[in-house]
């Protein structure tokens, strides 16, 4: 038993050691299919899409229109995937709660002023105007990407 334990206690902080022999590569094919994407090349460029299908030696992205692109693994110096609501996500919301604040209180205000129902107008026009100006400022706001891979191996052109 007292084997036992002191062989227990001498593995136990050797334990992470099997999970840093995992190729970083490896870890990209843990991408959901469908799922979007961005991988920067050697080159310079960045290629978005919807992630494909995975092998030892590269990605196949599906881009819009049937598109295919076919990416090397020896291209890639880090593949990003996005974390969060895309901007057009953002601007939808941001137009739906700045609409309805603002045109609710534009509302209220003309039919305070005179009493009739001025008011609707006011409203509708103040959720048009406090909506767009609150979704054009959402839409500024990127989407977070994180990376999943990175090859420090690929030398940039222009980078040492």
């Amino acid at each position: 038993m007292k084997k036992g334990m002191f062989l227990l206690l001498l593995m136990l902080p050797s334990w992470h050691l099997c999970l840093c022999q995992i190729d970083p590569w490896e870890q990209t094919k843990l991408i959901p299919e469908g799922r979007s994407i961005y991988v920067q090349l050697a080159s310079g460029k960045t290629v978005s899409g919807k992630m494909g299908t995975w092998n030892e030696d590269g990605l196949m992205l599906s881009q819009p229109g049937d598109h295919t692109v076919h990416v090397a693994k020896a291209d890639v110096t880090q593949i990003s995937v996005g974390v969060g609501k895309s901007r057009g996500q953002k601007a939808k919301w941001a137009f739906l709660i700045g609409g309805t604040a603002g045109g609710s209180l534009m509302g209220l205000t003309a039919a305070s002023v005179d009493g009739t129902y001025a008011g609707v107008g006011g409203g509708t026009g103040g959720f048009f105007l406090f909506g767009g100006i609150s979704a054009a400022i959402a839409a500024l706001v990127p989407q977070h990407k994180e990376v999943i891979y990175s090859n420090p191996g690929v030398i940039q052109p222009g980078k040492r």
